[in-house]
Formats: C-alpha cells, sequence, structure tokens
C-alpha cells in the first residue's frame, strides 16, 4: 500500500543544506526523500509549511490557549507518615499534600485520567474524598485557616481555583478560568481497550460533543515517565477547537499508572504494548469513534519504538505520523532508561530486531511521517534520530519531513514551542483534511 505525502499545494520542498550536512545526510541529491526544513529565530514565519492555510490562526489561537504561570502559593509539603491511598489511585505516594485543621492532611492522588482529592487522619487513614469539578488534575494544593484551596484543570478546563470548608460539600469556584475556552462543548471519557491477552488497556478520549468520529489524534504513552495527565494544554485545546479529537492510549510501561503497569511494558513486555496500541486503535474503530482515514499516530522519546512497531504491523490505521525525538537505536544506548526499557545482550537485540525491522518490505508501507527534533540536544539524541530516518530511507519510506530547530529557536524558550506547535498542527490539520477556523 503507498501513500503519497499530504504536501501544501502550493509549497515546494525546501532543503536547507547546512543543517542537512551537520547530520551526515547528503540532502542534496535528487532521490533524496527526506525534506528538511529549519524555523529560524529572524525568519519564523517562512518556514517549508507557510503555505499552509490557517497557521496564523493556529498561531494566535495557541497563544491565546496559553495559560499564564500560576500564583498559587508554594508551600513546604508537611512531614506525614504512611498515607493509605484510595482504590482509584495509581500510585502509592500522592502528588500533592497540605496539612489542613484538627491534625487532618489533604492528598492529591494520581489516577489514570487525573487526580482524586483525599482527606486524611493525622496517622494518614483516608476518611473521605473531595469532589472534584470533573476528571482533571489538581495542579497547587493549599489551606488558609480553615479552608482548602486548590487548582483545578482538565484537558477541557483552563485552571481555575476552588475553595471547600466541608469536605461533604462540593467546592466552591473562587476564581476565573486563565483562559477562556468553551469547556461544555467537549466531553472526557475514560474508556478501555481489551488486549490480546485479556488485559484492560487505559484510553482517555476528549472529543467535540455531538459530533461522530471527527479526526482523531492518537497520542501513544509506553515508556517511563511518558504518562500524560489530564490537564489543560493549548495544543490539545486548539486541536479541539479545530473540530478534532484526542485519544490517549496508556500501553504498557506507561509512567504514573502503576509499578505493574510500568513494569509489564519494560524489555519483552514491548511486545505486549504494541498489542495495547493496536488494540485501542481497533476499540475506538468498533464503537464508531474514529476513522482510519483520518486518524493521527503520535509519540515522543522511547514510546516511538512501540508506535512504529504497531504502525508495521497495521500500518493502515493512520493517516499520518508524528515522532518527537525517536529512540532511532535504542539498543546502542547503556543509559539507564535504555537498559530498563529494552534490556541487555542478545536479548535485547532480537526484541529490537522484532520490534524495528525497518526493512524494504516493512518501512514502504508506514504512513507519510513528520519527525520534530532540536539540534541543540545531546549529540546522541541528534544521532539516535539520524539514524531512525536513515533506516527509514534506505528502506524506502515514501517520504519523510524532518522539522530541526536551531539551538537559537531554543533559547527562545516557549516562543519556540508554540511556533513548531504551529507547523505541526498545521500540516497534520491539512493531512486529514481538517479545515482551520
Amino acid at each position: 500500500m503507498a501513500h503519497g505525502f499530504p504536501m501544501p499545494r502550493r509549497a515546494l520542498p525546501l532543503v536547507m543544506l547546512g543543517v542537512a550536512a551537520s547530520l551526515g545526510w547528503a540532502a542534496s541529491q535528487a532521490d533524496e526523500p527526506i525534506e528538511v526544513f529549519v524555523a529560524r529565530e529572524t525568519s519564523l514565519a517562512r518556514p517549508l509549511l507557510d503555505a499552509l492555510g490557517g497557521r496564523r490562526t493556529i498561531d494566535a489561537r495557541l497563544q491565546a490557549l496559553s495559560p499564564a504561570p500560576s500564583r498559587a502559593p508554594v508551600l513546604p509539603a508537611p512531614v506525614v507518615g504512611a498515607l493509605i491511598a484510595p482504590a482509584s489511585a495509581t500510585a502509592s505516594q500522592p502528588d500533592r499534600v497540605a496539612s489542613w485543621t484538627d491534625g487532618r492532611m489533604l492528598a492529591a492522588w494520581p489516577t489514570t485520567v487525573g487526580h482524586v482529592l483525599s482527606v486524611h487522619d493525622a496517622q494518614g487513614a483516608r476518611l473521605e474524598d473531595i469532589q472534584l469539578p470533573g476528571l482533571g488534575t489538581v495542579q497547587a494544593l493549599w489551606t488558609t485557616g480553615d479552608t482548602a484551596h486548590f487548582e483545578y484543570s482538565s484537558f477541557i478546563t483552563p485552571p481555575t481555583r476552588y475553595a471547600v470548608r466541608d469536605a461533604r460539600q462540593p467546592p466552591r469556584r473562587t476564581g476565573r478560568p486563565t483562559v477562556r475556552f468553551p469547556s461544555t462543548r467537549f466531553a472526557i471519557e475514560p474508556l478501555a481497550a481489551r488486549a490480546a491477552d485479556g488485559s484492560d488497556v487505559p484510553v482517555v478520549l476528549v472529543r467535540p460533543r455531538g459530533r461522530p468520529a471527527p479526526p482523531v489524534f492518537v497520542y501513544v504513552t509506553a515508556a517511563r515517565g511518558s504518562r500524560v495527565p489530564s490537564a489543560f494544554s493549548a495544543p490539545v485545546a486548539n486541536w479541539l477547537a479545530m473540530g478534532g479529537a484526542y485519544a490517549f492510549v496508556y500501553a504498557r510501561g506507561s509512567g504514573g499508572l502503576g509499578m505493574a503497569w510500568r513494569q509489564a511494558g519494560q524489555a519483552a513486555g514491548k511486545r505486549a504494548a504494541v498489542d495495547d496500541v493496536l488494540a485501542a486503535v481497533r476499540m475506538l474503530e468498533a464503537r464508531g469513534l474514529a476513522r482510519r482515514s483520518t486518524m493521527i499516530a503520535h509519540a515522543a522519546g522511547h514510546s516511538t519504538v512501540v508506535l512504529t512497531a504497531a504502525l508495521q504491523r497495521d500500518p493502515a490505521w493512520a493517516r499520518v505520523a508524528w515522532l518527537s525525538y525517536p529512540a532511532g537505536d535504542p539498543g546502542a544506548s547503556a543509559s539507564e532508561v535504555a537498559l530498563e526499557e529494552y534490556g541487555t545482550g542478545a536479548e535485547r537485540d532480537a526484541l529490537l530486531r522484532d520490534l524495528l525491522p525497518l526493512d524494504a518490505a516493512q518501512v514502504r508501507v508506514l504512513p507519510p511521517t513528520i519527525v520534530t527534533l532540536t539540534l541543540d540536544q545531546p549529540p546522541a539524541v541528534v544521532t539516535q534520530t539520524r539514524r531512525y530516518i536513515d533506516a527509514m530511507r534506505r528502506g524506502g519510506h515514501p517520504r519523510v519531513l524532518l522539522r530541526a530547530s536551531t539551538p537559537a529557536d531554543a533559547d527562545a524558550g516557549s516562543r519556540h514551542l508554540r511556533e513548531e506547535r504551529v507547523d505541526v498542527y498545521a500540516f497534520l490539520a491539512d493531512a486529514v483534511g481538517l479545515a482551520v477556523r
């Protein structure tokens, strides 16, 4: 199955030879399938994707949807003994702790979707839970006298402050959301996909209400530290405002869902994580929540190994893929994370050959792919990305687009990140036919 690369009608490939040469690619060859463009600090409005419609709209929306830094009090967490977690918690330690009246304590415990906020006695025993406004996270927690305060956020709710005196009563809102967003037009749905071995794979779908099967952004997490909690972010809110949906797939190996789930996706467990991704895709299709023709596959870091393996096993489900800092040669890395993720020795080598064959027969059927990378990353990261894309090129991949940012862009901080998102989301929207409005 051949894929055409979704390029804008008015855009021409732009090859930045200096950057390509610094990465060791012969980008000037006529048959080179890798197209490189660089967003430079002094010409951010003129990269390759500038010809795409809607970039200014996306840029303005990302700025408008970016919350200002929180001014919630930062207090030292009380020294407590062992706190008893609620059954819904996915970790043995809370993310936030605050002292309250009568020797009681408040604790925000991570769950699959966000947090549960619990009240504990002085010995750590759980007394009751405080009702949160929805499926989201407690981003700050503090007390003044007999009043508990917290800042709440979700995928569809900008950071908003609440207060509570009686844990048995719903909290009252004490501040306006930090940015304007029509939260009631969207829904957060915790789902589960049944994997081949009978395990339930957590999936969180964030979608517009009343719109069947919009273009779905499938975000895969399958490595340590890769959990995405339900907190407000401008890129997710922007995609929702454009009419799309997000599906967060927490495959085995994801962080924040308990040690058992984390360890189940390490080493040989990576194969089960690949099954988890495909089970999630099948579930979304079977329920009429997504269509193959409009799904986007996305992962970052070591999670890209699992996503790429899932795409090789069943390439037709994604219209286009986005890889951020892909782990292109994890077997060559002796880092603590790589050893934990893949193991050592012959077993690791066999696992990686199985997950990432990247030969001509396999790679040619992968969907068109955009790769994002900042060139001031550690040399090992840049080298791994180069090897990853080189393997795809040798395998006859139809087209790979590398969005490489310069160190000067990285120095610009949040502005650089926003502009990277503008390019990527404009590209992805064009690929799945989503109008920017």
